[in-house]
């Protein structure tokens, strides 16, 4: 796979497995999602749970792999969550 495609299936989990849809991640309103992302971008460069300290969620959520790649995809994916969040959030708004 790619990285498109890592990003791509770690999303998906993220939607059809967890349930966190855009409409879910409405919610977020405090740059959790990016918080989240970092997190996971931190533990990939730095290779330790250093990712947990900007972790705004519940700390049994924080679920690092041991691979760079796998880290690097839930990373992607939190992006591709704030991405998909905005857009609904200005799709409603344009609704209006």
């Amino acid at each position: 796979m790619n990285g498109i495609e890592f990003i791509q299936k770690e999303r998906e989990k993220q939607i059809t497995v967890h349930g966190y849809t855009p409409e879910h991640d409405t919610m977020y309103e405090n740059k959790e999602l990016m918080f989240g992302a970092l997190s996971y971008l931190n533990t990939a460069i730095y290779n330790s749970l250093i990712g947990d300290e900007d972790w705004p969620f519940a700390k049994e959520y924080f679920k690092p792999g041991t691979d760079i790649v796998e880290n690097l995809s839930k990373a992607g994916a939190f992006i591709a969550a704030e991405i998909d969040r905005i857009q609904l959030l200005r799709e409603k708004e344009n609704d209006k």
